[in-house]
């Protein structure tokens, strides 16, 4: 039988990625994918850190642009994360990597990501 503390330390890991010179990271279970960047159609009055909308296979994204210089790059990614009914995307510099530990960085929950 597995007790609680197996099973979080099982779940616990994290995907690194950078934005400007901070490493951040989030849990994996909330990622669904990593996609390259893509063109954003921007919102007019929209709440303040949403760059816009994308169409992602035929569903409408919203996403997240936390950065502060807004400079897309080779590495510049857009992940896209799941908290329950609601799918977002975010702008990010660099994806990292998969860690187990939370070491050194900034671990983003949900209402941080929105």
């Amino acid at each position: 039988m597995q007790t609680v503390t197996e099973t979080t330390e099982r779940a616990a890991k994290y995907l690194l990625f950078r934005l400007g010179t901070e490493t951040f990271g989030v849990d994996v279970m909330r990622v669904r994918e990593i996609v390259g960047m893509q063109t954003v159609t921007v919102v007019t009055r929209a709440a303040g850190g949403v760059k816009g909308l994308i169409n992602l296979r035929g569903k409408i994204v919203p996403v997240i642009d936390r950065r502060t210089d807004g400079t897309v790059t080779a590495k510049s990614s857009l992940i896209v994360m799941r908290d329950g009914a609601l799918t977002v995307a975010m702008v990010v510099d660099e994806v990292m990597e998969i860690t187990g530990t939370a070491d050194g960085m900034r671990v983003l929950d949900a209402g941080e990501i929105r």
